[in-house]
């Protein structure tokens, strides 16, 4: 059961960090959205255009017929209802990504670079524990590095983790389930995973015969809501080593990502363990850009036949460990500022073509001692109308697709009515600023001229 544990979690790091995003259906549907939209928005209304009569469009000349008035308004306020779905979801999942930004990892991934090494088939094979040795105090000797450690399973990786269930004799005899990180004595110090109780491995652990462990709030949680676990004992099963003292209680890490559960782990020390593909990663001053080709060097420098591989920085995994929210954010933050645009143009063409086709009714208005303002007004208030339709729609529209974000970014909150009233304000003050600006000709239009158009 253990090691099941153990493969849920790699699948895991593999689900964030590789995955499809265009293919044939994806496409497909792409395509045929394309196709509707072209098929409702420019074959309908042309067709609806055409079988006009004379009469109706002699009728336009003076205000338009009320049908195709109609029809214009409807497909604004469809317009407004998509855009505010988009807008909101935009908003919503890019709050939510800077979130996911803000969340505590567990350690900090500045200044880290890591490096993988494989043993197997290498003259060194049969004494991998002082190759890392070795290779450790080769990387501690390196100006600019700070502190080294190796570890069985680094986090934001895709490597496996092994997890089996302990024996907890000051606990009435009850099971705990963790996961299994075999690492040095500076491990915690470089991943500056900070201590919440009790000490940090040291030097003088790998030498005393009597193995201690250090393990995560988690699993201290489970033992102790109050995190009192330091100085118990526990047995793992499955493994062939004795009570395990328990000396300090380190922050949970989260392994596969921000988005990632918080899993309950076991820090025991590698000592009497043998080392075949355990990871290096090092804290360095200055850019760990610059200290990858150190590492490498340092590393191959004491057994060249073993391969090298999976050199990169922390900040470069935790990239990659981002990359399908980030993706979602970002597309669904420019289909959103994009329908947004869409909808101020199309208001704003409604807006000129009705002043355009109404330049005789407005002259009439102004010749007749209406102020211009007031006139402005009246063609803000029709214009936003089909605007305030389509926006009350669309926040139904979104409450009806709130979860969706749910599955774009997982942790992600739901679209809520705040977000939805400050889309729908963006909506009407950008929509509301375009029909102003369309009527701003009012102000120059001569009632004479526009009388003899009658």
């Amino acid at each position: 059961m253990g090691r099941a544990f153990g493969r849920v979690g790699a699948a895991a790091g593999r689900r964030h960090a590789s995955y499809t995003v265009l293919d044939a259906p994806v496409l497909a549907f792409a395509a045929g959205v394309a196709l509707a939209t072209g098929l409702v928005f420019g074959v309908l209304p042309a067709g609806l255009l055409r079988r006009a009569q004379p009469q109706s469009l002699r009728s336009r000349q003076h205000g338009g017929d009320i049908g195709l008035r109609r029809l214009r308004s409807t497909l604004i306020a469809l317009q407004a209802a998509f855009s505010l779905v988009l807008v909101s979801g935009a908003i919503t999942l890019g709050m939510s990504f800077l979130k996911l930004l803000g969340t505590d990892m567990g350690f900090r991934t500045d200044h880290l670079a890591t490096a993988s090494v494989a043993l197997a088939g290498t003259p060194r094979e049969a004494d991998s524990r002082a190759y890392y040795r070795e290779v450790l105090d080769r990387l501690r000797a390196q100006p600019g590095v700070e502190s080294v450690a190796v570890a069985e399973f680094l986090p934001l990786g895709n490597g496996n983790s092994f997890a089996e269930f302990f024996f907890i004799p000051e606990s009435g005899g009850a099971d705990r389930l963790g996961a299994i990180v075999s690492v040095t004595a500076d491990y915690l110090r470089t991943m500056r995973t900070p201590l919440v109780a009790g000490r940090d491995f040291s030097r003088q652990d790998e030498r005393d015969s009597s193995p201690v462990v250090v393990v995560n709030e988690e699993f201290a949680r489970k033992l102790d809501p109050g995190l009192r676990v330091v100085g118990k004992r526990i047995t793992p099963r499955g493994f062939k080593l004795g009570p395990l003292a328990i000396v300090g209680v380190a922050r949970t890490e989260r392994y596969f990502g921000p988005s990632d559960t918080r899993l309950p782990a076991v820090f025991f020390l590698t000592s009497g363990k043998p080392l075949y593909h355990m990871p290096f990663v090092a804290r360095v001053h200055g850019r760990p850009e610059a200290a990858l080709p150190l590492l490498r060097d340092a590393i191959r420098a004491v057994e060249p036949k073993a391969p090298v591989f999976s050199v990169e920085t922390f900040d470069q995994r935790l990239s990659d460990s981002l990359a399908r929210p980030r993706f979602y954010a970002t597309a669904v933050i420019f289909f959103g500022g994009f329908a947004l645009l869409l909808a101020v143009i199309g208001v704003y063409g409604v807006a000129s073509y009705a002043m355009a086709q109404r330049t005789a009714e407005i002259g009439l208005r102004l010749a007749i001692g209406a102020p211009p303002a007031r006139v402005r007004a009246m063609l803000l208030r029709e214009g936003l109308l089909p605007v305030a339709a389509g926006t009350m729609a669309g926040v139904a529209a979104s409450a009806a697709l709130a979860r969706v974000a749910l599955h774009l970014i997982e942790g992600a909150d739901p679209i809520g009515a705040a977000t939805c009233g400050g889309a729908g304000a963006l909506l009407l003050a950008s929509t509301a600023f375009a029909v102003w600006i369309a009527t701003r000709r009012i102000l120059r239009v001569d009632p004479v001229l526009a009388l003899r158009a009658l």
